[in-house]
């Protein structure tokens, strides 16, 4: 694993916060790209079955999507330690804005899916 700089990064050994943000934070992340992959999966599932199969590559996409922020995280956690090792702030405000819309916009566009699906499943 490299670090945000391109040299080799040692495993942490420490804790920055008797708190641990840090390692929860990297948690949540982790929870977060679960719940993608598992939604991304049944709604495409769902849509291919009913031979919606625009429908099916967006929860194939979601799902993917999932996975690499599954990937991310954990690169981002070992990531992380070098500025604050530093002492330097480790946040990007832009980049939190985007994955932060980026993940309602998915979210609520899986949910949206998930709806129709089974209301035209029941009542279609």
């Amino acid at each position: 694993m490299t670090s945000w700089r391109g040299k080799p990064l040692p495993k942490p050994d420490t804790v920055f916060d008797v708190g641990l943000q840090h390692e929860r934070t990297t948690l949540a992340w982790e929870r977060t790209s679960i719940s993608l992959v598992v939604a991304g999966t049944i709604v495409a599932r769902w849509a291919a079955e009913d031979g919606l199969y625009v429908h099916a590559a967006v929860g194939a996409l979601m799902a993917f999507t999932g996975v690499g922020v599954l990937v991310w995280s954990g690169h981002n956690y070992a990531n992380l330690h070098e500025p604050l090792e530093a002492g330097e702030t480790p946040v990007h405000p832009y980049i939190t804005r985007v994955v932060g819309w980026a993940t309602t916009i998915g979210s609520f566009a899986a949910l949206t899916l998930g709806i129709i699906l089974v209301i035209r499943r029941e009542f279609g």
